[in-house]
């Protein structure tokens, strides 16, 4: 029998790190007797998928019908002693839904893992998300409707708090799946080594520290305070043109992580804020108490922490601050541009047939040896900027080729 361990979230705390953790390693974890089952992130997204009839608008996944019970098959075939699944959309799946994956896994135990992170992180995070998603609310108007104040966006509150009710999920999981076979692992605090999150999680799965610890990091990276609000006023625009999906499709895929710099002021819940959200946070912990969860990490994690730096409010930009980071945006929405346009130019050449006549040896040689005069002027006169010998050689060249009287 096999131990499947069911990831499913909670949302925003380190799940898509641990995904593709889990993908990079799936060679070397099926030595160890876990399988990652599918293979990939995205296999095992298309199963969930399927399990739970999703279909988000812009983000329709090949090979969804069926997927579920082809990763069924692949865990059913498996002699090893773990396999793990991992989406954090099954945090919302219904009592129905539930059933299904408990019950189409029934000759195997299936342990629930949910990772959790303090309130405080999560809300930011959150709003970043919401942010890169294409919506325009302001800091302000996303704790106002975490709060449940009239003033807020009430869908805004909603979305965040049914992906973030840690007890009510467990209890819906609970309904098929015994106490003593659910883990909850707890985000490490801010400033705390980035492995230990994975090696909470190998310990989950009874691998060794360091098992996980992936090659590349920040595959969800953070932006700062005044990037965010710069998106956000462009999301404005956007939403006012109708260009919301375009919007989102440009800046998912690369956007993001291109805009992160060490230079931004962090993203922090200001200590105004850290009262309700520290009081429900203790709430929570009592409860996990008392319900005698396997915990791996500590409850103390989810305590949020007072800021240490600047804790202005996420929007309370200066104007310096806003014109250096849309500088910064329009750099890298210019530099992805460029790469687009350069695949759209391969492509059409290849529909071409590469043109309508083949050139010569002959010719290519010729036109080779011209493009290498080319650039060799070019890179002459764009030196000319960063040495100062090459640029003293310039203006001398200029001045007796092109004197000015």
């Amino acid at each position: 029998m096999t131990t499947v361990c069911a990831h499913i979230g909670l949302a925003k705390t380190g799940t898509t790190s641990l995904q593709y953790a889990l993908q990079e390693h799936a060679s070397s974890l099926a030595g160890q007797g876990v399988l990652f089952p599918g293979g990939t992130h995205a296999r095992q997204t298309a199963a969930v998928y399927d399990l739970m009839g999703r279909k988000v608008k812009g983000e329709e996944l090949p090979n969804v019908p069926g997927a579920f019970g082809r990763l069924v098959s692949e865990i059913d075939g498996w002699a090893g002693r773990r396999a793990v699944l991992s989406q954090e959309i099954l945090a919302l799946a219904r009592p129905k839904q539930v059933r299904h994956l408990v019950d189409s896994l029934r000759s195997h135990q299936v342990v629930v893992v949910v990772t959790v992170r303090d309130l405080a992180r999560a809300i930011c995070s959150a709003w970043q998300q919401e942010i890169f998603q294409g919506h325009t609310y302001t800091w302000s108007e996303y704790l106002s409707a975490l709060q449940g104040n009239r003033d807020g966006t009430a869908s805004a509150g909603l979305s965040f708090w049914v992906r973030q009710d840690l007890l009510q999920v467990l209890s819906r999981w609970e309904e098929r799946v015994p106490r003593e076979n659910i883990r909850i692992v707890t985000l490490p605090p801010a400033g705390q080594p980035h492995h230990l999150l994975f090696d909470r999680f190998a310990k989950v799965l009874g691998l060794p520290h360091g098992t996980l610890n992936p090659e590349r990091h920040g595959r969800n990276p953070s932006l700062g305070a005044a990037e965010l609000e710069a998106l956000r006023r462009l999301n404005v625009t956007a939403d006012a043109e109708g260009g919301r999906p375009q919007h989102h499709q440009l800046l998912r895929p690369g956007v993001r992580e291109r805009l992160c710099g060490d230079d931004s002021r962090p993203l922090m819940l200001p200590a105004e804020e850290l009262g309700w959200v520290t009081e429900r946070a203790e709430g929570l912990i009592e409860q996990l108490k008392e319900r005698e969860y396997v915990v791996v990490g500590d409850l103390d994690d989810l305590l949020p922490t007072e800021p240490t730096t600047d804790s202005r409010r996420p929007d309370d930009v200066t104007e310096p601050e806003l014109l250096a980071a849309t500088a910064h945006i329009l750099q890298v929405i210019t530099r992805e541009y460029g790469v687009a346009w350069r695949r759209y130019q391969r492509l059409q050449r290849q529909l071409r047939g590469g043109g309508d006549e083949d050139s010569g040896l002959t010719d290519r040689v010729a036109h080779s040896s011209r493009s290498l005069g080319f650039r060799l002027r070019q890179a002459t006169i764009e030196g000319a900027e960063r040495n100062r010998l090459v640029g003293w050689a310039a203006n001398k060249y200029q001045r007796r080729k092109y004197p000015s009287n």
